[in-house]
């Protein structure tokens, strides 16, 4: 487990602050840039600017808590950067399991004949 952390180059988990413009309101954030670099990957994934994701992300918390505003909003992002990336490779793979249930299922209905197609289950 701890190569995990080795390999890792230290610029990754150096903070970084930067400001933004949140609603005209100018907010600094400070975050590690390894969250820089997967909230500029969820932004050009989106096409938009890594300010214009930021926004979205910040009125989402605010809905959820219409009453005041995010308590830690640097938080709110590392959390949003961790579930983007547990979805994107929960996506992937199941994107990488289908193609073998396919291709099972075209073996079978190859081998029975076109008139004989059947669930692969």
């Amino acid at each position: 487990m701890c190569k995990i952390y080795l390999a890792t180059d230290p610029i990754q988990y150096e903070p970084r602050s930067r400001t933004l413009r949140i609603h005209g309101v100018a907010t600094t954030i400070r975050l590690e840039n390894e969250f820089w670099q997967v909230l500029q990957k969820i932004a050009e994934s989106q096409s938009k600017t890594t300010n214009q994701i930021i926004t979205e992300f910040y009125d989402e918390a605010v809905c959820a808590t219409p009453d005041e505003a995010p308590r830690n909003f640097a938080s709110v992002l590392r959390v949003t950067c961790c579930r983007y990336l547990e979805l994107r490779g929960n996506q992937a793979s199941q994107v990488q399991q289908r193609p073998q249930s396919q291709a099972v299922t075209l073996e079978l209905v190859g081998a029975r004949g076109a008139g004989a197609i059947r669930s692969a289950d």
